[in-house]
Protein backbone atom coordinates (compact mmCIF):
# COMPACT_ATOMS: atom_id res chain seq x y z
CA UNK A 1 0.00 0.00 0.00
CA UNK A 2 3.02 2.33 0.73
CA UNK A 3 4.36 1.19 -2.94
CA UNK A 4 0.54 2.50 -4.71
CA UNK A 5 1.09 6.17 -2.19
CA UNK A 6 4.60 6.37 -3.84
CA UNK A 7 3.69 5.62 -7.11
CA UNK A 8 0.03 7.95 -6.64
CA UNK A 9 0.74 10.93 -4.92
CA UNK A 10 4.86 10.79 -4.46
CA UNK A 11 5.12 9.96 -0.71
CA UNK A 12 3.38 7.03 2.00
CA UNK A 13 2.27 6.99 5.63
CA UNK A 14 4.49 5.69 8.45
CA UNK A 15 3.59 2.80 10.18
CA UNK A 16 2.29 -0.83 10.65
CA UNK A 17 -1.06 0.47 10.79
CA UNK A 18 -2.78 -1.75 7.69
CA UNK A 19 -6.45 -0.77 8.12
CA UNK A 20 -4.67 3.49 8.23
CA UNK A 21 -2.64 2.52 5.31
CA UNK A 22 -5.83 1.26 3.65
CA UNK A 23 -7.54 4.55 4.54
CA UNK A 24 -5.27 6.45 2.82
CA UNK A 25 -5.46 4.22 -0.16
CA UNK A 26 -9.61 4.46 -0.50
CA UNK A 27 -9.07 8.28 -0.33
CA UNK A 28 -6.88 8.02 -3.58
CA UNK A 29 -8.45 5.15 -4.89
CA UNK A 30 -11.98 4.01 -3.74
CA UNK A 31 -11.47 0.58 -5.58
CA UNK A 32 -9.32 0.00 -2.48
CA UNK A 33 -11.93 -1.33 -0.40
CA UNK A 34 -12.13 -4.68 -2.29
CA UNK A 35 -9.12 -5.52 0.20
CA UNK A 36 -10.91 -4.14 3.87
CA UNK A 37 -11.48 -7.28 5.06
CA UNK A 38 -8.23 -8.95 4.67
CA UNK A 39 -6.26 -5.88 5.66
CA UNK A 40 -8.13 -5.84 8.95
CA UNK A 41 -7.47 -9.12 9.41
CA UNK A 42 -3.62 -9.05 8.99
CA UNK A 43 -3.77 -6.09 11.05
CA UNK A 44 -5.10 -8.72 14.11
CA UNK A 45 -1.58 -10.23 13.39
CA UNK A 46 0.81 -7.60 13.36
CA UNK A 47 1.76 -8.27 16.57
CA UNK A 48 2.88 -11.73 16.02
CA UNK A 49 5.79 -9.50 13.82
CA UNK A 50 7.89 -8.69 17.45
CA UNK A 51 9.51 -11.75 19.54
CA UNK A 52 8.19 -13.16 22.16
CA UNK A 53 4.66 -14.46 20.46
CA UNK A 54 4.39 -16.89 18.10
CA UNK A 55 1.48 -17.60 15.16
CA UNK A 56 -0.55 -20.85 15.81
CA UNK A 57 -0.43 -22.48 12.36
CA UNK A 58 -4.03 -21.61 11.63
CA UNK A 59 -3.51 -17.67 11.75
CA UNK A 60 0.12 -18.30 9.54
CA UNK A 61 -2.07 -19.97 6.89
CA UNK A 62 -4.94 -17.00 7.39
CA UNK A 63 -2.04 -14.95 7.21
CA UNK A 64 -0.57 -15.84 3.99
CA UNK A 65 -3.71 -16.16 2.20
CA UNK A 66 -4.98 -12.89 3.29
CA UNK A 67 -1.67 -11.28 2.07
CA UNK A 68 -1.83 -13.03 -1.36
CA UNK A 69 -5.02 -11.27 -2.13
CA UNK A 70 -3.71 -8.08 -0.67
CA UNK A 71 -0.09 -8.55 -2.84
CA UNK A 72 -2.27 -9.51 -6.18
CA UNK A 73 -4.35 -6.74 -5.81
CA UNK A 74 -1.58 -3.61 -5.46
CA UNK A 75 0.56 -5.78 -7.99
CA UNK A 76 -2.43 -5.46 -10.58
CA UNK A 77 -2.87 -1.45 -9.68
CA UNK A 78 0.65 -0.93 -9.81
CA UNK A 79 0.85 -2.96 -13.21
CA UNK A 80 3.58 -4.80 -12.05
CA UNK A 81 3.21 -8.74 -13.57
CA UNK A 82 4.15 -11.87 -11.97
CA UNK A 83 7.57 -12.30 -11.17
CA UNK A 84 9.58 -14.61 -13.70
CA UNK A 85 11.54 -17.56 -11.85
CA UNK A 86 15.10 -17.97 -12.67
CA UNK A 87 15.94 -21.35 -13.07
CA UNK A 88 18.78 -22.63 -11.06
CA UNK A 89 21.95 -24.28 -13.43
Amino acid sequence: MKAFQIFTIEEFSWGHNLVGLLEKCISLDASFEFVRYECQELNGLMHLRYPGDFAQKEDAQFAFRYAKVVRKFIREKLGISKRKRVKKK
